[in-house]
């Protein structure tokens, strides 16, 4: 639930000029149908005025997608969370980023993870916990795990997110500092944060 509530309040789905996207694993639509619906919202998709595109699709497929500056393209890795996930790598004129939340390290992962990020430009990263806090199982990684497949990968910088809800902003910003004297292309993100490539 934690990975699509927000989508009930997503304002562009309140513009019917507008068209969205939603690309997930098989399965997707009829869970987004199962949720956005009595009694659990007023509404479901296709009552919703804007118009919704839902695309389902597996760790293989790879995809283009048309964009202002040129064509983006997605591809795709399994990550290890309960219940899987999908971690996504989007290139564009030269820059790739690589976006690795709600994966946890382990089996194999590391080295995977590094080879799918290689030669990133940025790659956004789960830092649930701390080595200290980590729950093995809980499908999350640590900052220090982070920093370690970003030097692997070779990327030139890393934004951590996915926060703990016991961590206190004072406590990050500790966090923040010892990860960049490990790796100055390191940083956590904040609210409103817009990063240039």
């Amino acid at each position: 639930l934690d990975h699509v509530q927000g989508l009930v309040s997503f304002r562009p789905l309140f513009f019917p000029s507008r068209e969205i996207h939603l690309y997930g694993q098989p399965g997707l639509r009829a869970a987004l149908d199962s949720l956005l619906s009595p009694p659990w919202w007023p509404v479901g998709l296709e009552d919703i005025r804007t118009r919704i595109r839902v695309h389902e699709i597996t760790p293989e497929d790879c995809l283009t997608l048309p964009g202002e500056g040129g064509e983006l393209r997605v591809s795709c890795l399994r990550g290890n969370h309960p219940n899987k996930s999908l971690l996504f790598r989007a290139e564009l004129e030269g820059k790739r980023v690589t976006y690795a939340l709600d994966c946890e390290m382990g089996g194999g992962m590391e080295e995977a993870l590094a080879e799918f990020a290689r030669g990133s430009s940025l790659l956004i990263w789960d830092a649930n916990f701390t080595r200290a806090d980590k729950r093995d199982g809980w499908g999350h990684s640590t900052w220090e795990e982070g920093l370690a497949v970003g030097r692997a990968a070779g990327v030139e910088r890393i934004l951590m997110t996915h926060f703990s809800r016991d961590y206190t902003d004072s406590f990050l910003r500790e966090q923040e500092a010892l990860a960049r004297r490990e790796y100055g292309g390191c940083m956590f993100a904040r609210e409103g944060m817009v990063i240039a490539l």
